[in-house]
């Protein structure tokens, strides 16, 4: 091999490596973006003014197991929210809250939030209520301790 051949694979080895640390890179900063954390979902929703907040941040907490489900992690839907018989995609959590606000909480008319959620049948499970007032003791109790 004569040294031009060489420094051409050594170049090419090189840019290689660079494009793969790029590529990395570039699926850190995506992951990144994606991934939300409870305070993360938390600041958005008061940010979009949704009445009742911290009751429909434990509903996202209940419907995506803590944001571990497939339908969160790949589809971004933290609430289970359907359109027809299939789970709802979106391109990013955030859409997901918006889609919230304008399919439930728009129609909220004031009064017990609880009450409102079975009255338009948002969930079939009948303990549904009462795990949501367990997640947010649990948060208000851990609240208390720090």
């Amino acid at each position: 091999m004569n040294v031009v051949q060489k420094s051409f694979n050594e170049q090419t080895k090189y840019m290689a490596n660079k494009f793969v640390v790029c590529v990395m890179f570039f699926v850190c900063v995506v992951a990144c973006a994606m991934a939300q954390t409870k305070e993360q979902v938390a600041k958005e929703l008061r940010r979009q003014r949704i009445p009742h907040w911290e009751i429909v941040l434990a509903q996202s907490r209940l419907e995506t197991g803590n944001y571990k489900s497939d339908k969160c992690r790949h589809d971004h839907n933290l609430f289970g929210i359907k359109h027809g018989k299939k789970y709802a995609k979106y391109p990013n959590w955030h859409e997901s809250i918006k889609d919230y606000k304008k399919r439930i909480s728009s129609r909220y008319k004031g009064g017990d939030y609880y009450v409102y959620l079975q009255k338009i049948g948002y969930a079939k499970d009948p303990k549904y209520t009462k795990k949501l007032k367990t997640i947010i003791h649990y948060e208000n109790r851990n609240k208390n301790k720090n």
